[in-house]
């Protein structure tokens, strides 16, 4: 039985149990994007993702180095599958100056020009982040099936949820009692972290319901001469 590195952020997290082939694109679902901005030359991470049936599959990404706002936005915008892309959700400091780049934010809205894609900044708690993305991991009791997995293509963002991104271990190879783990080889799970609070907030059940229509009173009922 495979066993966890030490460490590791989502230690429930298999291949056997999240990774499946099925997780393939649906041309029939609309496509949601969840972005984390690299800051040249830093790693930049763009995960293609759709809701069926409650379950949220990540089935590409765009995981790169070396790159502007600019190119991953033209990579994305030129895909032939981005015209089913009705949702982009980044980190709400995409919004801010990027060094020498303009905002990531700025920079996408440009990009997508005239499309009619909402382009949604997210400010998401890490801690809130990973327990949203713990529940996600988990599997549903009436399908049997993980409410959220990944098709293999998306080898990069595997990687962090198997190996990459952890707690600091000391000498002793204990875990350290630190509320947030280390800051590096965590951008797709950052990305899926503003995606899936966006989808379903803060804590579980929090769905938003719509409001039931309520019939007015007419004037008799109220008195009204």
């Amino acid at each position: 039985q495979p066993r966890p590195s030490i460490g590791v952020v989502f230690p429930e997290f298999r291949r056997a149990t999240h990774v499946k082939t099925y997780a393939e694109y649906d041309p029939m679902y609309p496509i949601r994007l969840a972005v984390d901005p690299g800051y040249y030359p830093s790693s930049y991470a763009v995960l293609w993702m759709q809701v069926v049936g409650g379950q949220i599959r990540v089935f590409n990404e765009v995981y790169c180095n070396y790159m502007t706002n600019e190119d991953v936005a033209n990579i994305v915008v030129n895909d032939h599958k981005f015209e089913k892309v009705e949702r982009v959700v980044m980190d709400v400091a995409a919004g801010y100056h990027a060094g020498a780049q303009d905002p990531a934010m700025d920079t996408w809205r440009r990009a997508m020009k005239g499309r009619q894609v909402p382009i949604v900044g997210k400010y998401v708690k890490v801690q809130h982040g990973i327990q949203r993305t713990h529940d996600k991991l988990k599997i549903n009791p009436l399908t049997g099936q993980p409410f959220l997995v990944f098709h293999p293509r998306v080898e990069n963002t595997i990687s962090e949820f198997e190996d990459g991104y952890r707690f600091p271990v000391d000498r002793k190879g204990e875990v350290r009692e630190v509320i947030q783990p280390i800051d590096k080889a965590n951008h797709s799970a950052k990305a899926l972290a503003y995606s899936i609070i966006d989808l379903y907030g803060t804590g579980e059940g929090q769905v938003a319901e719509r409001l039931r229509p309520q019939r007015r009173k007419m004037s008799y009922e109220m008195g009204y001469r």
